[in-house]
């Protein structure tokens, strides 16, 4: 195994058992294309919810490890199409969760990237939305910078 930070004496033509890639010098730059299809102008999300892992799942872990697991699981729960003056701002996105979501709990906002995982498609978690119930009528409050993802670099964000 090579030892951190080490040089090599010379170019290496393999690494770990693979061709290694030749590096391009003096590339032009390629403007980012969008494949999104803005024909009907929807946005794709996904709403998933955040829950607190059981304790029969938390039993899963190895004991060492069962300390410094996070102890909240992730599912999936509704993927719709919205229109992108439907999300606009925060209280359009609180809007929009009170009218798909009819309990309590909390949510995350996923939109879609451009990066590609396993499935050929990543999504991302930009915003945080918990509802309440009070009075006997739900409440929803949104948190737009999840993780330091900003909703506000999108160009249909409304700027205050």
């Amino acid at each position: 195994m090579r030892t951190k930070g080490a040089k090599d004496k010379k170019p290496r033509t393999k690494y770990a058992g693979k061709p290694i890639k030749k590096k391009k010098k003096g590339a032009v730059f390629n403007q980012y294309k969008s494949r999104r299809d803005r024909s009907d102008g929807r946005i794709k999300l996904w709403i998933w919810q955040v829950l607190p892992m059981s304790k029969d799942g938390l039993q899963n872990w190895n004991r060492k490890y069962r300390a410094k697991v996070h102890k909240t699981i992730y599912k999936p729960k509704y993927r719709i199409d919205v229109m992108p003056d439907e999300i606009s701002n925060k209280e359009k996105i609180e809007q929009l969760f009170i009218d798909y979501i009819t309990y309590e709990g909390n949510f995350l906002l996923k939109m879609f990237s451009n990066a590609r995982n396993k499935y050929q498609c990543k999504a991302i978690a930009m915003a945080e939305v918990s509802i309440k119930s009070s009075n006997g009528e739900l409440r929803a409050t949104c948190i737009p910078h999840f993780k330091r993802r900003s909703m506000e670099r999108l160009w249909f964000w409304e700027k205050e």
